[in-house]
């Protein structure tokens, strides 16, 4: 049993379209096996103020990974005091195949130049055995109050299984200070899982001096997903400046 990694990096992006394929990486022939864990590290030009992070989704030239999808959380990065990037790595379970591509899609929060770095990680001649990994993101509107909101629309299932982890990810305007955090709730349709409250950290940033990162929270979790079911993501700020709330759901089918 031999593991493997390979990385891949896209060019800078300015704008806040999807960049679709904006990573590739080639699995040589002979050389695929079980996808055990991927690496996203959210790059800027970090000699200016820069707002990254944004919406990343993963494709497999071979396999059918969707959905597969995850929020990776900005940084501010400054003359005055800056902040290195931070990594963002989680364990999975996907089959990838000999002579496959895997193409990553990249939608920025916002239009200052970034790109990301993107590592796989699996191992060799192995076929993905039990279940597979599957995630699905979405991202709530600005609030500006203390109310408690409903980040979007809700996340539904399209393949039945247990959820497994919920990534939650609070930002706020980076250019000026931000106190960012507060209550999260979690409801769903057809399943009972109430109460399921998770509190999101909370981060400042500043002009001068860098800023925390807006590191996503994960928490494990246990719950039916059966298909068609919808998970909703509700939002009580703690503080009412600008902020949005980025929410993963990650589920084995």
């Amino acid at each position: 049993m031999t593991t493997l990694s390979k990385s891949g990096k896209g060019s800078a992006l300015t704008s806040t379209t999807e960049a679709t394929a904006h990573v590739t990486i080639a699995i040589p022939a002979q050389k695929g096996g079980r996808l055990t864990a991927i690496e996203i590290t959210v790059l800027g030009t970090l000699e200016t103020v820069v707002n990254s992070g944004g919406l990343v989704k993963f494709h497999n030239s071979s396999e059918h990974w969707e959905p597969f999808e995850f929020y990776i959380g900005p940084e501010t990065c400054v003359t005055s005091g800056g902040v290195a990037p931070k990594p963002f790595r989680i364990l999975c379970n996907k089959y990838l195949p000999n002579n496959s591509s895997v193409t990553v899609d990249y939608t920025p929060q916002d239009n200052q130049s970034q790109f990301l770095r993107v590592v796989l990680f699996w191992v060799q001649g192995e076929s993905a055995s039990g279940p597979e990994t599957y995630s699905k993101t979405l991202i709530g509107a600005a609030v500006t109050a203390t109310d408690r909101v409903e980040a979007s629309t809700g996340i539904q299932i399209t393949k039945a299984g247990r959820a497994k982890a919920v990534q939650l990810t609070v930002f706020g305007t980076l250019e000026t200070v931000v106190n960012t955090g507060g209550l999260i709730e979690v409801e769903a349709d057809g399943t009972d899982i109430k109460p399921s409250h998770f509190s999101a950290g909370k981060m400042t940033c500043v002009t001068a001096g860098g800023a925390e990162h807006a590191t996503p929270y994960m928490a494990p979790v246990d719950w039916d997903a059966p298909n068609d079911e919808t998970f909703h993501f509700y939002y009580t700020p703690d503080d009412n400046q600008s902020q949005k709330l980025a929410a993963a759901l990650i589920w084995e089918a």
